[in-house]
């Protein structure tokens, strides 16, 4: 009978434990396709709305959006490479998008009045250098005088345009393009290689900036 007790106890605390490890492994799993569908909800509507600006003609100033004071450490990056791009004068503030889908959404953009991130996007960053890239390709598109420009069918060429005018800044401003490709491969491995179409795909983002010195053992 004390043996049977045992067992049935054993047996009860065994289930109880499997019933919180499947608890625990759902609840995860439902967080993992909420931020991935949000994600992927997010990158239609934005290139949705590309679409139409590309139909319709770029506007000279962007709707007014909430908008928040970027914190200290990014405010230092862009300031980093502003002080190497020489044009202090032509480049608008940054700020954060402060919505609540800014939280969900990876995104980054430049207008007429400011260089905007989303918070998605702060947390999708790895470490410096892949902020310092991505904050160097939007200076880039103010450097380049692409924010005024019409955007058209020549938008894919203007993306890869800055993108390599951002890795310039970035490297003049000492950080680590090598570390900086990284975020362009986890792009790829997330969202998959499918490009909208004012974009270049993340792979060939990805491969423009491969640089030589990344493959040094």
């Amino acid at each position: 009978m004390n043996k049977l007790i045992k067992l049935i106890k054993a047996v009860g605390y065994l289930t109880i434990n499997l019933i919180g490890f499947i608890f625990s492994t759902l609840k995860k799993l439902v967080h993992v396709l909420y931020v991935v569908l949000t994600s992927r909800v997010s990158m239609f509507l934005y290139g949705t709305i590309l679409a139409t600006v590309m139909i319709k003609g770029l506007p000279q100033h962007y709707p007014e959006i909430p908008k928040a004071e970027a914190p200290q450490y990014v405010q230092e990056i862009y300031y980093n490479l502003l002080r190497v791009s020489g044009m202090q004068r032509k480049i608008p503030p940054i700020y954060m998008i402060n919505t609540p889908w800014s939280f969900y959404t990876v995104n980054a953009y430049a207008s007429n009045d400011g260089i905007y991130l989303t918070y998605g996007m702060l947390m999708s960053v790895r470490n410096v250098d892949e902020l310092a890239l991505v904050i160097g390709h939007e200076m880039a598109h103010e450097l380049a005088g692409h924010v005024t420009e019409v955007r058209d069918l020549a938008q894919q060429q203007m993306e890869a345009q800055a993108d390599q005018l951002g890795v310039f800044l970035m490297m003049r401003a000492g950080y680590n393009i090598c570390n900086g490709k990284g975020f362009w491969d986890r792009m790829t491995s997330i969202y998959g290689d499918e490009a909208i179409s004012s974009h270049p795909s993340n792979t060939f983002r990805a491969w423009q900036i491969d640089m030589p010195q990344c493959h040094k053992q």
